[in-house]
């Protein structure tokens, strides 16, 4: 583990060199568990070679990830998870936490939980998973997370947005998510689910936003998550989450007014620098 105080963390170190039960987990709502947050950087990603690592206005991306964490107020500990000692020794020149995970791991959420399950990590009793591709995350969107998990008897929570145009919809690199009135989450996909003659992405009692990655979790839900076995529908969309919804662990969305997208693609990258450079 590489750690250094969160409070006193100088910048300019930065060397620029279906269903099984209504409710799997639930706990006295009146408890304030302490919060872990974890961010995955994985160095071989599939769509953006060496992905934290990819500059962005003269950084790497997981630095401007965790620079916008760590000015968050919802966490009690933040560590990033990797499982390449280049990431760790460059995340550590900046000031950041760093823990090593295995490589054998197939999603974030499985790295996140290798870090939840450490000795160290055990007393944390609500875990957020923020991706290490959201440089611009907003605070507005981990505080309705956590705040639904403790309000109420959710699993897992996670966040989402309005579509801003039909391309936008139809990009499948923005995956869908699928929200009842209840507020409790449908489902997902990457596909033009509601079809091709569709131009609003709604239906009634149900409406379909652009997904934002991060969750907040339960601790003991996230390991189950994370041990669970791949199913088909995962492997073929790409997307852990529906891990979570085959298993039955019940998943509520916040809703929020906007996000500044992730880094998914090579045109994201001028797209999020010109609001980097704004800040």
């Amino acid at each position: 583990m590489i750690c250094e105080n969160v409070a006193t963390l100088s910048w300019h170190l930065y060397l620029s060199d279906r269903p099984l039960s209504p409710v799997r987990h639930s706990r006295p709502r009146a408890l304030i568990e302490q919060v872990l947050g974890v961010i995955p950087a994985r160095l071989n990603s599939s769509r953006l070679p060496r992905k934290p690592l990819l500059p962005l206005a003269g950084k790497p991306l997981i630095y401007w990830v965790w620079k916008n964490a760590v000015r968050m107020k919802v966490f009690d500990k933040l560590s990033i998870a990797t499982d390449s000692e280049e990431v760790a020794e460059i995340c550590s020149r900046f000031g950041a936490c760093v823990e090593l995970t295995g490589s054998e791991h197939s999603c974030g959420t499985e790295r996140v939980a290798e870090v939840a399950e450490k000795k160290d990590y055990k007393k944390y009793g609500l875990v957020i998973n923020i991706q290490g591709d959201l440089p611009l995350l907003g605070e507005n969107c981990l505080e309705g997370m956590l705040n639904e998990l403790r309000d109420k008897s959710f699993d897992i929570v996670t966040c989402g947005t309005k579509f801003k145009s039909e391309s936008e919809w139809r990009d499948l690199s923005k995956v869908k998510m699928n929200v009842g009135s209840s507020g409790s989450v449908l489902g997902f996909s990457r596909k033009d689910v509601f079809g091709k003659k569709q131009k609003t992405p709604s239906l009634d009692g149900e409406a379909q936003y652009r997904h934002i990655g991060a969750y907040g979790c339960v601790r003991e839900a996230l390991i189950e998550w994370a041990v669970a076995p791949r199913g088909a529908k995962e492997q073929e969309e790409g997307l852990e989450q529906l891990r979570a919804m085959n298993l039955g662990l019940t998943m509520g969305a916040v809703i929020v007014p906007s996000d500044a997208g992730a880094v998914d693609t090579f045109g994201d990258v001028s797209r999020i620098e010109e609001k980097l450079a704004k800040l």
